[in-house]
Parts: C-alpha cells; sequence; structure tokens
C-alpha cells in the first residue's frame, strides 16, 4: 500500500499543482455542461490511455515518478485541446492553448534525475563476477544494489536517490540495480517475490565483501529486523524514504570512514613491506660488497 502522505508531498510541486488544477478546471466545466460533449469523447480517452501506456512502455529506463506524471499530464492536455476542437468550442480552446503556453513559459517541467553513470546494471553472471572480486578485495568492499522492476513507481522513485548515493560515495561504496523481471534467478537467489502484487520490490541489499550485510525489504519496521522471507506483511513504502534516510540506514558514513581506515591501513602496509624489502636488499648488497673486500 502507497503511503497517501508521501504521494500529496511529492505532488506539492508548483508544476503539479498548477497543471492539475487547469485540467481539474476542464473536467468541472464538462461536468456542469460548460464544454459540450464531443462524439467520440469515450473513444478519444481511450486512446489516450493507450497513447500514454505505450509512451511509458516504450522507455525501457524510466528514470523518476516525475517521468510518469509529466507524461500523463501531456497527454492530457492534449485531449483536452483536441475535445474542444471536436466540438468547435473555440474560445475555450483558444483560452487553453493560452493558459498551456503560459504555463510552459514560466513552470518548467520536473526534469527526472539523471541517472549516475556510476550506478552499473548487473545481471545474474556480472552480479557474481562483481561479488566475487569483492569477496577478494584486500579491505572492506562494499556494494549496495536495489532489486527494481520497471513496473514498479516506487522503484522509479528510488533511481534518484540511489543516483545521489553512487555519486557522493563512489570512491568507497559500489551501487547497482537489477531488473528483477529480467533477471529472474536472481529474486529466487535472494528469496524476492517478483510479482506485480509483491510488497518485496524494490528491495536494497548491502553487501561487504561478497556477503550481505543488511536489506531494506518493501516493508514496513520489518526492514530493521533479521531478513524474514515469510513475513510480506504490513504496508511500508519506499515513497517515504529519501537520501539521507537510506544513507543512515545502511550506515554509508560509518561504512566510508570504515573503507577510508582500512584503504590506508592496506598502504601503509604495503609501504613497510617495500621499505622491508628494499632494507634487505640493502643489507644484501653491502654483505656482498664487504665479502668482495674482504
Amino acid at each position: 500500500m502507497l503511503d497517501i502522505h508521501s504521494i500529496a508531498r511529492y505532488l506539492n510541486q508548483r508544476y503539479y499543482i498548477a497543471n492539475g488544477s487547469v485540467l481539474i478546471g476542464f473536467v468541472l466545466l464538462r461536468l456542469f455542461n460548460q464544454i459540450e460533449k464531443s462524439a467520440d469523447e469515450r473513444l478519444t480517452i481511450y486512446y489516450a490511455l493507450g497513447a500514454t501506456a505505450l509512451k511509458l512502455m516504450k522507455n525501457r529506463r524510466i528514470d523518476s515518478l516525475d517521468f510518469v506524471l509529466t507524461s500523463i499530464i501531456f497527454v492530457a492536455k492534449l485531449l483536452t485541446l483536441y475535445l474542444l476542437y471536436s466540438v468547435q468550442n473555440y474560445p475555450y480552446l483558444i483560452l487553453y492553448t493560452l493558459t498551456y503556453a503560459l504555463l510552459f513559459a514560466i513552470l518548467p517541467q520536473p526534469v527526472a534525475a539523471i541517472q549516475s553513470t556510476k550506478v552499473v546494471y548487473l545481471n545474474q553472471l556480472t552480479m557474481a563476477d562483481r561479488l566475487a572480486d569483492s569477496a577478494a578485495a584486500p579491505g572492506d568492499d562494499f556494494w549496495l544494489i536495489e532489486f527494481y522492476a520497471l513496473w514498479s513507481p516506487v522503484s522509479n522513485y528510488l533511481a534518484t536517490p540511489m543516483s545521489t548515493i553512487a555519486n557522493r560515495y563512489n570512491k568507497t561504496l559500489h551501487v547497482g540495480k537489477v531488473d528483477v523481471g529480467r533477471w529472474k534467478p536472481l529474486t529466487a537467489k535472494f528469496h524476492l517475490d517478483d510479482s506485480v502484487r509483491s510488497k518485496q520490490i524494490p528491495s536494497v541489499i548491502l553487501f561487504r565483501n561478497g556477503v550481505e550485510l543488511m536489506r531494506m525489504p518493501y516493508r514496513k519496521h520489518e526492514y530493521q529486523l533479521p531478513y524474514n522471507a515469510a513475513d510480506i506483511s504490513s504496508d511500508f513504502s519506499a515513497l517515504s524514504l529519501d537520501t539521507q534516510e537510506l544513507i543512515e540506514y545502511f550506515q554509508l558514513e560509518k561504512n566510508r570512514n570504515a573503507s577510508a581506515i582500512a584503504a590506508a591501513e592496506h598502504l601503509d602496509k604495503r609501504g613497510n613491506t617495500r621499505k622491508s624489502n628494499n632494507n634487505g636488499s640493502g643489507s644484501v648488497s653491502n654483505s656482498s660488497s664487504s665479502k668482495k673486500t674482504n
């Protein structure tokens, strides 16, 4: 179940408020017969819904919830203009055309966050290779991996926080994403239900040196407890999460500091080893020189 308060807070942007108000105004005018009903109104609405669905399906990698909402608003605007034109209501057609033009000029469309180039898209082969390399790393090596679905608005919403984390922690943390619709063996391996009614999509798992350290399934409170594959109850929504909450839950600052210390110790150890080897070589050289002198 989605968090209505979180959705309302997300929609509290001038672009959505203004455009939503204009579209609702059209509906009210139509309901109170201030705008005539088009002969093919119902069929036109069906076509508009189909066009919206095709637009969303065509884009296989949706950056955020903004893409879904702005696509719906764009098609709805075209629908209103066509309906006004079909009933030859030119005064309202001119009014709505000018209104849409004004909104376009003064209220820019929310831009979906650009997907970070540091986010790695994984399948069962590449994920196995990356985790194996992580397990062989000399110090702490972390992977934060989101199991997402293209049909899930919540997964699209998490794209922005995951990209932000990938950019902020790129030196101490690897960020990956797995499409559960394409790589089903991984959903079975990590005990994820990828059905449309699932409350486990998206799930975010933190790995340290190739081993799962903690996870945040799509459930309320349960993500704070040891993972229980049998319990898929409650109503936790990732729409209530932001970047800082993900950082705090997975203790990314603490892990970054630990990784930095481990890396420094590793470099220091390598430096001491080289120094010892150089000293050893120097001693051998001195001994050889002494023998030659004697």
